[in-house]
């Protein structure tokens, strides 16, 4: 199953376009406290919020290590393997 979900967002995210990433589409929804909601979006923004998301809870996991003397993994993009990969 995992294998799959890979599949379809590796796909979806190869097609995106630069014109594709600003396609607004409006999206039907319950808020946390039940009440329904419509608001329009695009994939841009979705893919920023996911990064803001990310960024959060990295931060959130490292401030939990510090706090247990732990010198947490992830502390700097320009000292990670990947920034120099890419």
């Amino acid at each position: 199953m995992n294998q799959q979900v890979d599949d379809a967002v590796t796909s979806y995210m190869d097609s995106l376009t630069s014109e594709a990433l600003g396609r607004s589409y409006v999206v039907h929804g319950f808020s946390g406290d039940g009440k329904e909601y419509t608001m329009t979006t695009c994939p841009a923004d979705v893919i920023w919020h996911m990064v803001e998301e990310q960024l959060q809870h990295i931060g959130e996991l490292n401030a939990l290590l510090w706090q247990s003397n732990i010198d947490p993994h992830a502390r700097s993009w320009f000292g990670s393997e990947i920034a120099w990969t890419h």
